[in-house]
């Protein structure tokens, strides 16, 4: 469900730049981002922080847009999402935190403290990557190719690294727990239940 919700934006912004022009989109991701921000707020009881930072960009970033007319500020958007995720991940590293990795994943994967680290390194990578090809297709392609690789090219971009991931990781993937059977007394056969 959560993977739908972190969607909406994206989806919402192609959607509506079909629709009508970069500026009816970046006025649609706004929203968007408000519905997502406090939808998954009444639904989790509580914030996601990646929501919360794409939220403030998105209005910062959206709302210079809207006002200035310049579509070159919500383009620059996803490149400072993208350097913000990477800065956080790389800063685990330096301080006496948790990996970010290991928060996001502890809980499917039981790795070494040396793959955790390699790992969050990965995603550090993956977000520098990220916010390089934004700008690069921001700047040397049209605006419908930006949109286009906004919405189609990260998604497909996160589902190969997240794919690849997960085959690396496949042999550190925690086991659920079979819940125990219990048997109910007035099941057990009489004159068994003492044995």
């Amino acid at each position: 469900m959560k993977t739908v919700i972190d969607l909406l934006p994206a989806v919402v912004f192609f959607a509506f730049y079909l629709w009508g022009d970069i500026y009816t989109a970046t006025a649609a991701v706004i929203a968007a981002c408000v519905l997502q921000t406090f939808g998954y707020r009444l639904s989790a009881g509580e914030y996601d922080k990646s929501h919360l930072l794409t939220l403030v960009l998105a209005i910062v970033f959206g709302g210079a847009t809207l006002v200035l007319r310049d579509p070159d500020f919500i383009k620059a958007k996803p490149t400072l999402i993208y350097g913000l995720f990477a800065l956080a991940f790389l800063g685990t590293h330096f301080f006496d935190m948790e990996l970010m990795v290991k928060k996001l994943l502890g809980k499917a994967f039981e790795l070494p403290d040396r793959l955790w680290t390699r790992l969050n390194l990965y995603w550090v990578l993956f977000f520098v990557v990220q916010a390089v090809a934004n700008v690069v297709v921001a700047a040397n392609f049209s605006e419908a190719t930006w949109v286009n690789f906004k919405t189609f090219g990260d998604v497909a971009l996160m589902v190969v690294f997240m794919g690849a991931q997960f085959y690396w990781l496949r042999d550190y993937l925690i086991e659920p727990q079979a819940e125990p059977a219990t048997v109910d007394a007035s099941e057990v056969p009489e004159g068994r239940a003492g044995d």
